[in-house]
């Protein structure tokens, strides 16, 4: 049965089949998107104090891993050890700690969490000790306890005359770190340990699951992380407080691991800009080939290593009124503020290129407090090292810290571009990465042989590669027997 059409409707199909046609004749001409595929810069150990270069670069050796899964993780719990120590001035109004919240992006069965085992040493030696240190501090609670109730069983005899005892005040552990995730747990650890802590964990979608978990995602826990990581007030009520629980200067470092299929997790799923994944600084390197290695950690590198860390706890704080820790803050030398100055007129430049993407302004706009933060970690580093004696952050350590940047920049770039990229531009990348891996040269037979990026049949592999060419990611030739030879062009 025929459909009446009026003519208001008979233009608007028109109008649209116009504009499908042009759509078309315009994606002909100009081909699919190209693809986005960032090469990354390689972690800079140089940078890092010669006890903790040699266990970064003996570790990745002996667990056979990049060494960013060392390094990385190095520089915030290397953060969390300074705490709420020292604080960098940069100039009035504007002060910096070293919290840093950080990212591996790397594939399962990577070696992520023999690297962080291994550089988690410190921390988990710091933790043995504060239990220990705890667990005597309790038998002399008990015999005290024991001692005041005798006196006030007494006092009570007595009917009240003379002083009545005073109950000993019960000790509480101290931590460095945690892996409990949730705000009620952490908000506590947070009030008795204000110095500061690190929140380690191997798989750090749990850290962003774990938010707001127990209000249908409308609490404010993501709120409070971007409070965390800024070091302003955070005022937690709950329902078993009769008070508020108010953090005035808290400290907490995040570090851990996730693969790349579940990097969307950490973005708000309602679609705010909150800026919450800009705070992370992520490291997502190339893949290290699997092989045997005989090599080993030596012992007296593990223990040189861990005596920058007792350094680095050893850092007094200032205290308030009230006996709670304060940064001691700390300037720039002259040499070193030159430093700052003209890497942070670079990165401004950078940002007013007409070509720079929109998706890197908000991870570039944090970069200029972690400048300034990993140069205060850098620092602190060579003078728990011994490499240096005056405070003042000098030109060395800003150096360093602007070669950090330039590769959190690198690796953020490779992240950001996965973020926005369709399922089919992800299962592209993948391949890009896999052929990068064989020396950036196969055939449609290596992709099928391998099943790369999901491919079951010889034509499903000519057609990724022919895919792959026409999207900038590379050549084709013609071998023998009409075989596809693929050549990988040079990446950004």
């Amino acid at each position: 049965m025929a459909h009446d059409i009026n003519i208001p409707d008979i233009v608007k199909l028109e109008a649209y089949e116009t504009a499908e046609r042009a759509r078309r004749e315009f994606d002909e001409d100009i081909g699919p998107d190209p693809l986005e595929y960032h090469e990354v810069l390689p972690f800079p150990v140089e940078v890092l104090p010669y006890p903790m270069r040699s266990l970064v670069e003996e570790g990745a050796r002996a667990i056979n891993c990049p060494v960013d899964f060392l390094g990385v993780p190095l520089l915030a719990m290397a953060g969390a050890a300074i705490g709420n120590s020292r604080a960098i001035r940069i100039k009035n109004g504007w002060v910096e700690g070293s919290r840093i919240y950080a990212a591996i992006v790397a594939d399962p069965g990577s070696k992520k969490s023999p690297a962080l085992n291994l550089v988690s040493t410190p921390l988990n030696k710091r933790q043995y000790y504060l239990q220990t240190e705890y667990e005597d501090a309790m038998k002399e609670y008990n015999q005290k306890l024991a001692i005041y109730e005798a006196e006030l069983s007494e006092w009570k005899n007595k009917k009240g005359r003379g002083v009545k005892p005073e109950k000993p005040k019960e000790p509480v552990m101290g931590q460095v770190m945690t892996t409990d995730a949730t705000l009620e747990a952490l908000s506590e650890i947070l009030a008795q340990n204000e110095r500061g802590i690190i929140l380690h964990r191997d798989e750090l979608t749990g850290w962003v699951r774990s938010m707001d978990q127990y209000k249908g995602g409308k609490g404010a826990d993501r709120q409070s992380w971007l409070s965390f990581w800024n070091g302003s007030q955070v005022i937690i009520n709950r329902k078993n407080r009769k008070e508020p629980l108010i953090l005035d200067n808290p400290f907490v470092n995040v570090v851990g691991a996730l693969p790349p299929d579940v990097l969307g997790e950490l973005a708000d799923e309602r679609g705010r800009e909150d800026g919450f994944i800009h705070r992370i600084l992520f490291s997502m390197p190339d893949r290290v080939p699997n092989k045997w290695t005989d090599s080993e950690v030596m012992q007296s590198t593990i223990d040189e290593f861990e005596r920058v860390f007792d350094g680095l706890w050893n850092l007094k704080a200032s205290s308030t009124g009230d006996g709670s820790p304060t940064p001691v803050i700390v300037p720039f030398t002259p040499s070193g503020k030159s430093v700052w100055v003209e890497w942070i007129n670079d990165h401004y430049k950078e940002q007013e290129d007409p070509s720079f993407p929109d998706n890197l302004r908000g991870p570039w706009a944090k970069m200029e407090g972690y400048a300034a933060r990993l140069a205060l970690i850098l620092h602190m580093c060579r003078i728990a090292s011994g490499e240096v004696t005056s405070e003042d952050v000098d030109e060395y350590s800003m150096t360093g810290a602007a070669a950090l940047i330039e590769y959190f920049k690198s690796h953020a770039k490779r992240v950001y571009s996965r973020l926005k990229a369709s399922p089919e531009e992800k299962r592209m990348m993948g391949a890009v990465e896999w052929i990068k891996r064989q020396g950036g040269k196969v055939t449609a037979r290596d992709i099928l042989r391998y099943k790369v990026a999901g491919v079951k049949s010889a034509s499903d592999a000519k057609t990724l590669l022919r895919e792959l060419e026409s999207r900038g990611a590379g050549t084709l030739e013609e071998g023998p027997r009409k075989s596809l030879i693929f050549h990988l062009a040079p990446v950004n």
